[in-house]
């Protein structure tokens, strides 16, 4: 859900006035990316994590974490401080699964099918 349909949904907010908010989390989400990937190539060549386990660190770590934000929002009622800074969180932390399994989709490729 994204925090415009939120707030015009639970808080009667209008989009023209929470546009540029709504805009944040996916903002602080682009940041963490390429961060992101760097840390997991670093670990995987580094020894200290294989790819496999790498990709599901991050693909778990980008899917659970941004679950329990989702939950803590329900709790926050319209506080728009408070919501913004569980999405921004949770946008965030998203973000590390393109470092897991969106990193490359070679593996899951099937030869024959193609």
């Amino acid at each position: 859900m994204s925090p415009t349909h939120y707030f015009k949904t639970f808080c009667n907010s209008l989009p023209t006035q929470n546009g540029l908010l709504s805009a944040l989390p996916y903002l602080c989400g682009a940041l963490v990316v390429v961060p992101a990937g760097w840390i997991s190539d670093k670990a995987v060549s580094s020894g200290r994590l294989t790819k496999g386990q790498a990709r599901k660190l991050f693909q778990c770590l980008g899917m659970f974490l941004p679950a329990g934000c989702l939950v803590g929002i329900g709790y926050a009622g319209c506080d728009v401080i408070a919501i913004m800074i569980v999405m921004c969180v949770a946008i965030t932390v998203y973000a590390l699964t393109y470092a897991g399994i969106w990193a490359s989709n070679k593996p899951f490729n099937i030869p024959h099918l193609f």
